[in-house]
């Protein structure tokens, strides 16, 4: 199970300003036009294939979120939707409008690099851009569990909550749910022997997305993440508006 990427922040602390989702670039103006409006629902900004994110726990923070911004206009927290599918014309007049306005001299630019994105999608990974921007400040973080449940939509196209036991044999589940630690987190950048030939080995592991059943798949975790977090168990997000 993969998460998205993300940038490590400095040794000094420094706080997050914004809640990323795989969401369309779209939902993020629908979710903040009116911060002081209560929401009844999360069904206007999630839906389609990202009615996942249209669950209790994403309520409460947008809720949070908007109570936020009410009291603290000039320190805005943000919402950010992040995803490969097409984000539709207005996303990127927004972002060319807002460059004409401030910084035209960068106008140009812009316009190149947004050639050919329009109207198509582009064939490279979002990790492959990130990692060319960012260099080592990228970090992939992998995600794995021993047990527990999740939600998916099965070939027939309905949403069930699914539930898993212990891992199997063989599996890398099985091999790190044996670590004395219920649930943590480890660089495998910085893993020694024996551990890194371990890791470089590929062997059975499960891969869940928004369908299932799928997988399990033969993954090298060493060559597939620079973090990666086991947790013992997982429990499925409660689905609103959940027919």
């Amino acid at each position: 199970m993969g998460l998205g990427a993300s940038r490590v922040p400095p040794p000094a602390y420094r706080p997050f300003r914004a809640s990323r989702l795989r969401e369309s670039p779209r939902a993020r103006p629908t979710v903040f036009r009116n911060p002081q409006r209560k929401p009844a629902g999360c069904s206007d900004e999630f839906h389609g294939d990202y009615r996942w994110w249209n669950n209790t726990d994403h309520l409460r923070l947008i809720e949070w979120m908007r109570a936020y911004n009410v009291h603290h206009p000039h320190d805005p927290v943000q919402f950010m939707g992040d995803d490969i599918g097409w984000t539709g014309p207005e996303v990127y007049d927004a972002v060319t409008g807002y460059v004409a306005r401030t910084h035209p001299e960068l106008s140009a630019r812009f316009d190149e690099l947004y050639r050919g994105l329009r109207p198509t999608q582009y064939p490279r990974t979002q990790g492959a851009f990130l990692r060319d921007s960012l260099g080592p400040a990228y970090v992939n973080v992998g995600l794995t569990f021993d047990q527990g449940s999740f939600n998916a939509t099965g070939s027939d196209g309905v949403i069930r909550r699914r539930t898993f036991g212990p891992a199997g044999p063989g599996s890398n589940e099985r091999t790190l749910d044996r670590v004395r630690y219920r649930n943590y987190a480890v660089d495998l950048r910085t893993v020694g022997s024996p551990a890194r030939a371990w890791l470089a080995a590929a062997r059975p592991t499960r891969s869940i997305g928004t369908a299932y059943p799928a997988g399990p798949y033969d993954i090298a975790l060493g060559r597939s993440y620079d973090i990666l977090i086991h947790l013992h168990h997982i429990a499925a997000a409660r689905l609103r508006d959940h027919a």
